[in-house]
């Protein structure tokens, strides 16, 4: 049975649509999307951040709990000084939105009541902004970014069981499906990795 191809997004292809997004778009939006690729987040997960979520730290200026999904390990990350920048300027935006007042929700729409911004929007601001960057039709889809981000980690030698433990994955052969896009020496290092975890 063939395996099904992972499509994801290059270092130059993030940053193509992350600055149409700045430059086109809203800081919410490029908030959102930056969340999804620096955390591996699933659409569904960058959309059920909580206000109460993100908390000042000790050690980082910020941080954030994940609820990860699907089974996933939820716990808090730092935020990054790029991020934190974007979400104080959304917060401010954000309050001036009506019914804002009373949404537990980060990421809102002038009409969201109780609720958060739709999967629908989401998916219509991806295929904007991934037409307007230029991007592959078949990469017009936000789960593109939690496969960028795995694949970015592993281009940058991060080591296999961080990886996992970034992404939420409880089981690292989850993880291991990403070292196919990474280079050779990769897939030796992964197996590596995965037979010391039973010595």
């Amino acid at each position: 049975m063939k395996k099904k191809e992972i499509k994801y997004l290059t270092s130059d292809e993030v940053k193509q649509f992350l600055t149409t997004v700045k430059k086109g778009g809203s800081v919410r939006d490029l908030l959102y999307f930056n969340l999804l690729f620096h955390y591996g987040l699933r659409a569904s997960e960058g959309l059920g951040i909580e206000l109460e979520a993100i908390k000042p730290s000790p050690e980082y200026a910020v941080e954030i709990f994940i609820h990860r999904l699907k089974n996933g390990i939820s716990r808090h990350y730092p935020v990054r000084q790029d991020d934190a920048k974007l979400l104080k300027l959304w917060l401010r935006k954000r309050k001036k939105l009506p019914n804002a007042k009373h949404n537990k929700y980060l990421f809102v729409t002038a009409h969201s009541h109780l609720s958060h911004m739709s999967l629908q929007m989401v998916s219509k601001l991806t295929g904007r902004y991934s037409t307007e960057a230029g991007l592959e039709k078949v990469k017009e889809s936000s789960h593109v970014f939690r496969h960028s981000c795995a694949i970015s980690l592993l281009l940058k030698n991060f080591d296999i069981h961080f990886v996992k433990n970034w992404l939420g994955h409880k089981d690292i052969a989850s993880t291991l499906i990403y070292t196919e896009y990474a280079p050779a020496q990769w897939k030796e290092m992964s197996q590596k990795a995965i037979n010391s975890a039973f010595d």
